[in-house]
């Protein structure tokens, strides 16, 4: 092997030759994890992208080892321009998106944004990628715990929490976060809906009821004080019956 690929990284492949020579193991090498390990090249001088299979052949105790080396170039351009595709969607959606969307890894820090988390945190999104996303909440602890509730499993729909603004006013949200996985790694995606206008429309309303509520408190008050003090006869009567 160290001939036929002088100066090449060989250490995996001797390693699993061993393992399939003395314990009859089988490994595969695969171009994601260990890319362009032989350096080999297509006709047109173009690096060749390939898979290495090794297994044992024979009898426990006796065996040889056969070494394939497979061209995956085709497939592996082809799944870079599928992803390709599936990003450039995603991108799509993401922008398109009237919610904030932050994607977060396992220890919290931001991944990506998309325009609205900008426009909402007012921080362009290339300073947003790597830092802590609990700095960006008023409670950063309850995100924190949101967080962590998330990536135990937990749905977090529609909870709760606030960020500041630069001019000092707080802007309340409705966070969703939701878990998936990207390979080997954990991620997840927080929807931030920011609900301050809904909120203070409600707070609003709230108080006129409560208003008016108060007020024909004081209106029938005042009316049973007027008959509890007056000596004049007071009579309620219904409405005139009308025949059709």
């Amino acid at each position: 092997m160290e001939e036929l690929f002088p100066g090449r990284p060989l250490g995996p492949i001797l390693v699993a030759v061993n393992e399939a020579l003395e314990a009859g193991a089988s490994s595969l090498l695969t171009p994601t994890l260990h890319p362009a390990l032989l350096g080999l090249r297509t006709r047109a001088g173009q690096p060749l992208i390939h898979s290495i299979s090794i297994r044992p052949i024979g009898a426990i105790g006796a065996y040889e080892c056969l070494i394939q080396i497979s061209d995956v170039t085709g497939a592996m351009r082809r799944e870079a321009v599928l992803r390709q595709r599936q990003n450039a969607r995603y991108d799509a959606v993401m922008e398109s998106a009237a919610e904030a969307i932050l994607t977060l890894d396992d220890t919290g820090a931001i991944q990506g944004a998309n325009s609205a988390a900008e426009v909402l945190f007012e921080i362009d999104k290339a300073s947003l990628a790597g830092q802590p996303s609990a700095r960006l909440f008023v409670e950063g602890d309850r995100w924190s715990q949101l967080h962590d509730a998330s990536r135990s499993g937990q749905q977090i729909v529609h909870r709760e929490v606030s960020v500041k603004r630069r001019n000092g006013s707080t802007r309340h949200l409705e966070a969703s976060i939701s878990r998936w996985s990207g390979g080997a790694k954990q991620f997840t995606t927080a929807f931030l809906r920011d609900v301050t206008d809904r909120l203070s429309s409600q707070l609003k309303l709230k108080t006129l009821n409560e208003t008016l509520e108060q007020r024909v408190a004081d209106a029938t008050g005042e009316r049973d004080m007027i008959w509890r003090v007056s000596q004049d006869l007071f009579v309620v009567s219904p409405p005139p019956f009308c025949a059709m």
